[in-house]
Parts: C-alpha cells; structure tokens; sequence
C-alpha cells in the first residue's frame, strides 16, 4: 500500500482490489463528504472497478485499525432498546433475515455467532425460537452491555481483525452470521480467512450485503449506497465469486428486498457457505460494474432537483435547522450550496454525534430544538417521512418543516 494523502491525522492509502488482490482500475465516481468534527475518518474516496476481476470498491482509504476505532467508539446502535421499542421496519427486517437462516440450522443445539451483532435484537429472537447456543461479538462496548441487558446474550467485544474468533478451551460454530458487515471491512479475502477457521467441520457461513446488482431500483437518497462507511459494493454474483476464491462452496444464493422503513424496502444479497478444500481462481465479473455505473448516472439525474431546491434555500438567506448528520448531508455540504445556507444547528438522532460540529456548526440532540423559531429542514430521503411526523407529532415543533422534492 502506497500512502496518498491525510485527513486529520489520519492517512489514507491506495488500495489493492479486495477481490482479486490486483492493482487498481479505472475510477467510476469520486465521492466527497463535509467533516463531523471528532468523529469522521475521511472525508470522500474514488469508487472503482478492478480492471482484472470486475470487483468494485472504494480506494484511497484509510487502514482497518481507523474502521475498527472508528467502530468501537462511535456505534449509532447502542442507544437502541428492547425489540418492542425498535422501529417496525427494523423488527421486520429482523424478522425476515430469521427466517431465511433457520433454513439452514436444522437443529436447535446449533452454535451461532452472529458477528457485528449490535445489541443483539436479531440474536434475541433466534434465542426466542428456541436457538439456545447463540452469541454475539460486536466492537463496541456499549452494545454488548445493551444485548446483556435487553436480550440475555452473550456479546463479546471484538472485531474481525483479531486472529481468532473462537475463545481459549471453545470449538466452532456451526452458524456465522455476517448482516451488513463485509461491506464495512477493508481485507475481505483476510476476514473469510479468519471466518473459514472458526467455522466447524461442516459449519456455514451466512453473508448478507447490499446487493449492488438492484441499486437501480433504488428509492433512497442519490448517491447513498457511497456512505460515510460502506467500503465495498458487492452484487451476488460477485460476492459468489469472491467466496469461491477464498476457499468457500456456495451452497446457497439469495436476492431479497428488505424493509428499510414503512415506505422503503433496500436489496441485498445473501450467500450461505460452507468450507471447501477447493480454492478457484477468480471469475471475471463485470456486470456489477456495469450495474453500479447505471446506479451513478441515476443518481445525478435525481440529485438535480434536490441541488436546484438547496441552490433556492442559499439565495434565501434564511437560518434552518438541518435535521440529519449522514451520507446525504455530509456529501451536499461538501458539493453543494448547502454549505452556503445560513444553518443554526444540525440535529442527528446519534448521540455519539451530539455536541459535535460540523463546519463549526454544533450538533444538537432532537430534544434541544424546543424553543428554537428556525424552519428545520429534513435532510434524509429514506427516511424524511418518519422525521417530519416525529417533528410535528412528538415534538409538537410549530414552525415549518422542510423536506426535499420528490426524486
């Protein structure tokens, strides 16, 4: 890895192709993000496409360490509660998600480890169905203490980068369960190394992801599969591929729609795997880049509307609330006239984000806008709906409420 650049003391790194392990393609879209100061590890990263494999990712990045920090100490999970709390969308993903992997546990006595785990909500209802061996390992603190608490699970404290999943005197799992993980880590073929390992004679390995091969459908903000923290971008077949070429056989592959919110659904693709002594060569894939370049071009034409609309709140000089500190707020402030607006305060539902700044503009909890006068504007797509209703119903806020045009 050559060093390229530094972000706050943090160096980001020219990245070899995760799949593959050849040197870097051609670059499909360059991505920015504004800063949240304290706690963001990059600010933007060149999305490309391997020129030998096919496999996408995002390049110019920094070290699995800074992932693996950041992580630990900022979890947007750990305020979450018990399952009659979460969001229904969320329990029905859940819920979804359990009932593709009991496929594939025949019996109850199994072990399970659930990895990036959270606190525990998904582990609880398996436990629930009567799935008593099941654990959890998560990098954050606060979410092991939440799933101990909530769900009477056993979380340990841990992240793919150690050697080893199993504890000193334990065998291995006959089910590890990766939801919305191997999109986060930067060695993919190191982590399936390490997975293959703690897996027993016999064992699967289910691994769930943002399937790359349906952005095209997608309804979310433009743009917001390139988060703040997705670092690979995966379609089944591709991560078929990948799977295959790290000692796996595909026993099994999965495209679904999961719920996202009330009105959203998110496509994903699942792979269940089981230990091979064969090892293949890569299958050249390019269809997903050709997908993701798609999923770009969309995006421009739907981010059109939402820039003419912030080029409007700039020439009105008006102070607002920005309610939303992720992907689409932070890529606006660094790409468009949203940087120009006259913004009183942000607001985030994260409270790791809560007293934060960006571009020296504090970050406040939801509570702390009663008493304010400044319109507040919703800066999600996703989710702008829930927000808006939570503004006006919950908080009873009185002035208006600002959400984006329809794309």
């Amino acid at each position: 890895m050559s060093k390229i650049d530094e972000f706050g003391g943090i160096r980001m790194f020219v990245r070899a192709c995760p799949g593959c392990g050849g040197p870097r393609g051609h670059r499909l879209f360059e991505q920015h993000f504004a800063r949240i100061e304290g706690v963001s590890i990059m600010d933007g990263y060149d999305v490309v496409t391997c020129g030998v494999c096919g496999v996408c990712f995002a390049d110019k990045i920094p070290e699995q360490a800074d992932f693996d920090r950041y992580y630990r100490d900022g979890s947007k999970y750990e305020g979450t509660g018990k399952s009659a709390e979460l969001p229904r969308a969320t329990l029905r993903r859940f819920e979804q998600e359990v009932s593709d992997i009991e496929r594939y546990l025949p019996t109850r006595s199994l072990r399970v480890l659930e990895v990036g785990c959270a606190t525990g909500a998904m582990l609880g209802m398996l436990r629930d169905r009567g799935y008593s061996n099941v654990v959890g390992l998560d990098p954050s603190p606060g979410c092991a203490a939440a799933a101990w608490e909530n769900y009477r699970v056993k979380v340990r404290v841990g992240d793919l980068s150690d050697a080893r999943l199993i504890p000193d005197g334990e065998t291995g799992y006959d089910m590890i369960i990766l939801i919305a993980v191997l999109e986060h880590v930067r060695d993919i073929a190191a982590v399936l190394r390490t997975l293959r390992a703690a897996l027993s004679p016999g064992g699967l390995l289910y691994i769930e992801i943002p399937n790359a091969g349906g952005w095209v459908r997608n309804v979310d903000a433009p743009f917001q599969e390139f988060s703040v923290e997705h670092i690979n971008y995966l379609s089944a077949n591709s991560l078929a591929a990948l799977a295959r070429c790290n000692g796996f056989e595909v026993v099994d592959l999965l495209e679904r729609d999961r719920a996202h919110n009330d009105e959203v659904t998110a496509p994903v693709a699942a792979s269940v795997l089981k230990a091979s002594e064969k090892v293949e060569p890569i299958v050249p894939e390019h269809a997903t880049a050709a997908t993701i370049t798609a999923y770009i071009e969309t995006s421009h034409r739907r981010e059109r509307a939402i820039r003419d609309f912030v080029a409007e709140l700039a020439r009105r000089a008006e102070p607002l609330i920005v309610w939303g500190c992720g992907t689409l707020t932070l890529r606006l402030l660094a790409t468009s006239e949203l940087g120009r607006v006259p913004i009183a305060a942000f607001v985030d539902g994260n409270s790791r984000y809560w007293g934060k700044t960006i571009n020296g503009i504090r970050i406040l909890a939801p509570e702390e806008v009663s008493g304010r006068s400044e319109s507040i504007l919703v800066s999600s797509i996703g989710h702008q709906a829930d927000i808006a209703r939570h503004i006006r119903d919950q908080l009873s806020y009185p002035h208006p409420v600002l959400t984006y045009p329809a794309v």
